[in-house]
């Protein structure tokens, strides 16, 4: 055998792992199912059979049918349930001399048939029918029982990669032992590459089988081989997207049988159709909504669908405007459905284009079968706000009107009331660690800074590019990250809205997004972030890891900056997650009173009730650092008395502020103490008498 050709087809391999991991990893959990219930002194043998040889699993990607058993119009596990149902002791013979290690396997294998064999010609309605019962089923069962010796047999995969990698021994049809001999000098050379190793290694959950012999993983590249060389990639770089409906009626059949495609409009697509030319590839496509039975979750949203039905190529161009000749491929069994990118008209030109992978994925999927990468769609910035991923409603700050608002460094310090050194180092230590928190007491204005901020950095106020959530102690990973969720069918993978943002950043390189998060400190951090702690961390930013509920590459891209805001008065939470403190820079913020821009605010108003309020809340947060029992990450914050104008700033509104928004806090500071209680509520009243 050729190591070399073989370590060629196994680097194609980890090109394409992803797509392989999606279509393939079900086997890992056939097998396991296998192992977790076989049990031939089982008393309901037939339940445990049933079981055993399961129907479907269920994997990161979906509920995904025993390809291995299950094949259409095959019925090899329905036949061998009959016989169980017929004969189940002839049935557990059979097995149990299949599984018998001390017989040769040959004589193992031909035994199982024989029996199959006789107990299906008992019946004569299946005379000249088959029970399926094959050297590929027989083999499919000693792999399951024994998966870390055999193989599944299947002649054409076996002969195509004896050629392809030129084996040296004469293949025969039927001759398992030789399959397996080359499968085992192929795994020796797989045993070789410890990066293809360890990406199969971190697929496998706990309902996976380990494969700790890689025997499955050899059988998965064998297989790999075979659909590598029948389905080498076709460069198509146009092709006509045609309908084929005229005045209501449908001439799809009309036109494969006769060899043409027609423009049904004498008026329209005129020179389009003349501009098509001889070679070029064409295919007859319909078009509608979807909103049920979809293979994502748009938050029960309506989808575009195109329906591909054949594909052909123009061989004869009539420039009327109207008709072209066309040699047809036999249609698809089944159309092809394809997502989100959709064209209506009747003839339509799609051209792969270098600055934009979309067009040129709907001709991969359309000529080489690569399947459409659906994350990959709807994290893209058009469908991810059409279809409002994470469930964010981006704020109504900037209304309808296209053009945002300018915002700059000058705008924040306008409104936010902190020195502009202050505001330097924040923007420089978020620069450069990627995550800060602001924290402080209640009313300092946290989550109002933190939007200014970032509006300042993109120098607009425009919220596409702003993410905000808030943690409590119930928040988990399945709700930022990635979990299970109840929907109409059972449960459906569901990307949570830090995925989701993370995609649409990693599709967006050239923008920076921004992620908030209001109290951060209520949630279990290692519980919401799981694996992703390590990946928030400035230096292992665009470091790939695999997550645990999809299998799948994930990486936080270098462009999205985090910010959380903190409370630092809950004393419910005195003590800080260790690992939120090292991955984060704090910044405390303090009311800003005493602050000059906020003096000149004060004096806007020109109103001595406010005067007096500001005076006596200085004087209230003097006592409250003071005192030993709170300190300052208790004062009372200035954003009470904010977004005030003469016109509303009346005796009326500053009383409210003050007796139901800040004594209710002075209450529960004091609990213990009701004498300061009724000192300070006497302080807030002299201000209004």
């Amino acid at each position: 055998m050729d190591k070399e050709i073989l370590k060629y087809y196994i680097e194609e391999y980890k090109k394409d792992f992803d797509r392989i991991n999606r279509e393939e990893i079900y086997k890992w959990y056939i097998v396991a199912e296998f192992q977790k219930n076989w049990d031939i002194e089982a008393k309901d043998f037939y339940t445990m059979l049933d079981k055993s040889l399961v129907d479907y699993v269920q994997t990161p990607f979906g509920k995904t049918s025993n390809n291995l058993i299950c094949s259409d119009k095959v019925y090899t596990k329905d036949v061998l349930l009959g016989f169980v149902k017929e004969d189940e002791n002839t049935v557990k013979s059979m097995f149990k001399y299949l599984y018998n290690e001390n017989i040769s396997l040959n004589e193992r294998i031909n035994y199982f048939k024989t029996e199959a064999d006789n107990l299906f010609s008992k019946d004569e309605r299946n005379k000249n029918k088959s029970h399926y019962q094959t050297l590929n089923a027989i083999s499919l069962y000693l792999f399951l029982r024994y998966p870390d010796k055999y193989y599944i047999y299947k002649y054409s995969i076996f002969k195509l990669c004896a050629e392809k990698l030129n084996y040296s021994k004469k293949v025969k049809k039927g001759d398992i032992e030789k399959a397996i001999d080359l499968y085992d000098e192929m795994k020796s050379v797989i045993k070789e590459d410890e990066e293809l190793i360890n990406l199969s290694k971190r697929r496998l959950n706990k309902d996976c089988y380990q494969d700790e012999n890689l025997n499955l993983l050899t059988m998965d590249i064998a297989y790999f081989i075979e659909h590598f060389e029948k389905n080498k990639m076709i460069k198509v770089d146009k092709c006509w997207y045609v309908g084929a409906n005229m005045d209501g009626v449908d001439y799809f059949d009309e036109f494969i049988k006769n060899g043409y495609w027609e423009n049904g409009y004498e008026d329209k697509y005129i020179d389009k159709v003349k501009s098509m030319q001889v070679g070029d590839k064409i295919v007859i496509k319909s078009a509608y909504t979807q909103k049920n039975n979809l293979p994502f979750d748009v938050n029960n949203k309506f989808v575009a669908v195109m329906e591909l039905k054949a594909k052909g190529t123009i061989i004869e161009n009539k420039q009327d405007g109207r008709r072209v000749l066309v040699e047809w491929d036999k249609p698809w069994e089944k159309p092809k459905k394809w997502f989100f990118l959709q064209y209506r008209g009747t003839v339509n030109k799609v051209e792969r284009k270098a600055d934009d992978w979309v067009y040129g994925a709907l001709l991969d999927f359309t000529f080489n079968n690569i399947k459409q990468d659906y994350d990959k769609f709807l994290a893209y910035p058009y469908w991810a706000d059409i279809y409002n991923l994470d469930n964010n409603d981006y704020e109504e700050e900037n209304g309808d009107n296209d053009e945002l608002k300018i915002y700059t460094k000058e705008n924040f310090l306008q409104e936010v009331f902190i020195k502009e050194d202050f505001y330097n180092n924040l923007v420089n230590v978020l620069r450069r660690k990627k995550n800060i928190i602001l924290a402080g007491a209640p009313g300092v204005g946290k989550t109002f800074m933190a939007k200014r901020l970032v509006y300042s950095l993109l120098g607009k106020k425009d919220d596409k590019y702003i993410r905000m959530v808030q943690f409590h102690q119930s928040y988990a990973y399945e709700d930022f990250v990635m979990g299970y969720r109840p929907s109409e069918n059972g449960f459906v993978l569901k990307k949570g809205i830090f995925y989701n943002f993370c995609q649409i950043a990693q599709n967006d390189r050239e923008n920076n997004y921004f992620f908030i998060i209001d109290e951060i400190n209520r949630g279990n951090i290692s519980k919401i972030f799981g694996e992703l702690l390590m990946l928030i961390e400035a230096n292992y930013r665009d470091e790939e890891i695999i997550l645990s509920y999809n299998g799948k590459n994930f990486t936080v891209p270098n462009n999205l900056y985090i910010i959380g805001m903190m409370n630092t008065a809950d004393k419910s939470l005195a003590v800080v997650d260790y690992a939120l403190r090292r991955r984060f820079s704090f910044f405390k913020i303090k009311p800003a009173f005493e602050d000059s821009s906020f003096k000149e605010y004060q004096k806007s108003l020109e109103n001595d009730y406010f005067n007096k309020l500001v005076n006596l809340l200085i004087k209230l947060n003097h006592e409250i650092s003071d005192d030993i029992s709170l300190g300052e990450d208790f004062c009372i914050g200035h954003s009470y008395l904010c977004n005030l104008n003469k016109d509303i700033c009346t005796k009326d509104l500053l009383k409210e502020i003050a007796y139901y928004e800040i004594l209710p806090i002075l209450r529960e500071y004091y609990f213990d103490d009701l004498d300061k209680v009724s000192y300070w509520q006497d302080e807030f009243e002299g201000i209004f008498e």
